[in-house]
This record gives C-alpha cells, structure tokens and sequence, in this order.
C-alpha cells in the first residue's frame, strides 16, 4: 500500500490512506491472500457505510471501515450491526492520543458503532516518532488522568493493554488489545493496528 499509495500517506490525509487501505483489503480479499478473509466468508470491505447508533437517536453513524460476513448470523439479532467494524485515525504532532481516544475509542463505548458485537479495531496512521507501539503508547496514555479521573477508568479498561499478535508487516507495530466494559451493552475488545 505504501508503494502504490504514497502521495495519500504524505498528505496525511486519514479518508485518502483509509481509502488506499480499503483497496487493499479488497485485493487481499479477492485474492485469498490471507487464510480465512475470503469471499465465501465476508463481504467486500466498505467505508463510512452508515449504521444506526444503539438508542436510534442517529442513523448517520460512520465507522470508517465496515466488513460484514457473507451470509448473517443467527447470533446477531440485529444483522446490521452483524460486522467486522473499524475507526481509523491519524496519529501526529497536532492529532494525539486524546483525539484517538475521543473520536474514535469512544465511538465503541457511547453505543454509536459495534453495540451489538464483542469486538472491533482502531487503526492508527502514524507520523510522529513518541506513539508508534499502542501497546506501550496505550499503556501510558490510560494511566494518565482527566480532570482528575484516571483515562482507564473513562474508556472502562480495568486491565492495562496487552500485546495479541506480533506486528504484520514492516510498517506495522505489534497489534495491541484493549478490553473496554460498557453500559448497558456487552464488553467490549478492540484490537489496535498502528500503521506507519
């Protein structure tokens, strides 16, 4: 992605590299590149499909990536809500953690994306050299507090970050995994991918 995708990475411009990102998870898709991410079990990746939030109050909610499986399952009651859901974010000098955590963590935790699913991700493009692990970025921005209470505690993380898998490629990190509780909806993991 980055050969092919350079003057949308240069720009800093998170809809272009998203964009580019989408492309890619398309070929790798159509191409059976990795185990599993096949056609016959998902659907082809979208951006900024819109959902509706858990209350109904908006109906214009915009994960930045949506992956739904090919065929719904039972187990979701709610189909639409039946989906691999992704908020992307970029990570430099002017846009930090607290933007990451604000505009996109707290999208997973208020209801507005995956309130009927276990799981979703955070991406991050990153351009500054302090934050370029989530795990040991992660880990030190929840011990710091906000107005006096603790980030953990604000995004209902009783467990530090943790490392789940070593990085995927030379211009990613090692993924990181954060466990949030939520109210009135169930727990939720988000897995962290930082591209850079």
């Amino acid at each position: 992605m980055k050969d092919r995708s350079d003057a949308a990475i240069c720009a800093k411009d998170e809809d272009k590299i998203t964009n580019a990102l989408l492309k890619e998870l398309r070929v790798i898709r159509k191409n059976r590149d990795i185990a599993r991410f096949i056609p016959e079990i998902f659907g082809m990746p979208t951006r900024d499909s819109k959902v509706e939030s858990r209350g109904g109050d908006s109906i214009d909610q915009m994960p930045d990536i949506t992956i739904y499986p090919s065929n719904p399952r039972e187990v979701v009651a709610d189909e639409t809500q039946d989906a691999l859901f992704y908020e992307c974010k970029v990570l430099d000098q002017q846009r930090h953690l607290d933007r990451y955590r604000k505009e996109g963590i707290d999208r997973f935790l208020d209801g507005r994306y995956a309130w009927a699913m276990p799981h979703a991700g955070m991406v991050a493009y990153v351009f500054e050299r302090s934050n370029t692990c989530p795990v040991s970025s992660l880990r030190r921005y929840f011990k710091r507090s906000s107005n006096g209470v603790p980030i953990a505690e604000r995004v209902g993380c009783a467990e530090l970050p943790a490392k789940v898998s070593e990085a995927p490629g030379a211009n990613a990190a090692d993924v990181a995994l954060t466990r949030h509780s939520r109210a009135l909806m169930p727990a939720i993991d988000l897995r962290h991918l930082w591209l850079s």
